[in-house]
């Protein structure tokens, strides 16, 4: 599935190509397919969930279920302690995207269309000059706002004219990515 995120990026008087240059650099950070040392990655209830359902077990048979988590998730064994059951993985833990790539450095003239929806589809999450990923409203796969997800969507829409304010002085880049 294929969606766009806007990064904002200190111009620091570099030209634009420069600075897309150091965009791809930064985006790294949020790579899947960089490794990390292995770690514990703790399974949410939606993800036991899914997992019980396809081995046909109770979501409370965490010993039964663990046995399964490699195989469901593709990552390493899984296991349970006090904190609740996880799996080994060395994926990385900020990972957001398998791909990406700079695909448009946009003016304040193209916010509205190119990042805010009007144009392009809206933007998934937003990225600042200190790297912090903010996560906001992803549309279906057709474009589309979520039947009963409205108000999540303009609140999205509302935070990003935020950011985009904050970040005025910054240059801005769309990023398509890929998960």
């Amino acid at each position: 599935m294929y969606f766009n995120i806007a990064i904002a990026k200190e111009r620091k008087g570099k030209k634009v190509n420069d600075l897309a240059v150091e965009v791809k650099k930064d985006l790294i950070r949020f790579d899947c397919s960089v490794e990390s040392p292995q770690y514990k990655r703790y399974l949410d209830q939606k993800e036991i969930k899914k997992i019980a359902e396809e081995y046909k077990l109770s979501t409370d048979d965490r010993e039964a279920l663990v046995k399964h988590v490699q195989e469901y998730n593709g990552q390493g064994e899984g296991g349970v302690d006090d904190k609740g059951m996880f799996e080994l993985s060395t994926q990385n833990p900020e990972g957001q995207f398998d791909h990406c790539e700079v695909f448009y450095y946009a003016t304040p003239e193209d916010f509205e269309g190119k990042i805010l929806g009007k144009e392009w589809p809206l933007v998934h999450a937003f990225v600042t000059p200190k790297l912090e990923w903010i996560e906001g409203y992803r549309e279906n796969i057709e474009g589309a706002v979520m039947s009963g997800e409205e108000d999540k969507f303009y609140a999205w829409k509302d935070r990003l004219r935020e950011l985009l304010e904050k970040n005025k002085e910054h240059a801005i880049f769309i990023i398509k990515c890929h998960f």
